[in-house]
């Protein structure tokens, strides 16, 4: 289900990208937009991309994409933007489940940076209690 929606908004932050769309007509794209997958790409292009967006546009952005989590971390992903996610994830909380599901969709997508991210804010955050990685001598 994700998949497709991830590849439109992708395509359609480059499109957003490539015609130059900044500041205030990124902003009423955004606003305007009827589809979710438009609002997401213009929200990711504004809040990611330097100087495209003031301080209050940039806070409309991380607003609607800290309430559309899974969404803003499927397309980072997709795109393998490791830093980006790294920064979304600093400014959103990340449940245990929530990076267990990005990490077997960063697996599916097959993003190693990504998952070696992950698997770090996992121990970080919450550890491995299901496992047991002491060594044992016998």
């Amino acid at each position: 289900m994700w998949r497709e929606s991830e590849s439109e908004v992708v395509r359609l932050e480059k499109v957003l990208a490539h015609n130059g769309l900044t500041g205030d007509a990124l902003m009423e794209k955004f606003r305007t937009a009827s589809r979710e997958s438009v609002r997401l790409a213009a929200a990711l292009r504004g809040y990611f991309t330097p100087d495209c967006a003031d301080k209050v546009q940039r806070n409309a952005y991380g607003e609607y994409l800290r309430s559309r989590v899974r969404p803003t971390a499927a397309a980072l992903m997709e795109e393998n933007r490791v830093k980006d996610l790294e920064q979304f994830e600093g400014e959103t909380f990340f449940s245990q489940p929530l990076v267990d599901e990005f990490l077997k969709q960063a697996m599916e997508l097959d993003r190693p940076e990504i998952i070696v991210w992950l698997l770090q804010c996992k121990k970080q955050r919450y550890g491995f209690p299901d496992r047991d990685f002491s060594w044992q001598e016998k």
